[in-house]
């Protein structure tokens, strides 16, 4: 994709997947570089109302976050989220 949703298109996105976003804020910037692509990433965290997983999503306690194998392009995400909540 080469556009940054906001924060309104990631909430409108959310509810395509069936839950209700009740609080969102920017969780910063983040630039992965791939050898040939580089990804310039905005992030937003959710609190969702609903607490059903669908296929290929996962709810994960924070405190479980540094267990998980996360794609160096999202660690830093990750260890923002941990930070803030864990």
């Amino acid at each position: 994709m080469d556009k940054t949703l906001e924060a309104k298109d990631v909430s409108a996105h959310i509810q395509t997947l069936g839950y209700t976003c009740t609080q969102m804020a920017p969780l910063g910037e983040a630039t992965h570089i791939f050898t040939h692509l580089k990804w310039n990433m905005t992030n937003y965290i959710c609190q969702v109302e609903e607490h059903f997983a669908i296929a290929d999503y996962a709810f994960i306690p924070v405190e479980e976050i540094k267990n998980l194998a996360i794609p160096s392009a999202f660690r830093s995400v990750a260890e923002r989220v941990e930070c803030l909540f864990g």
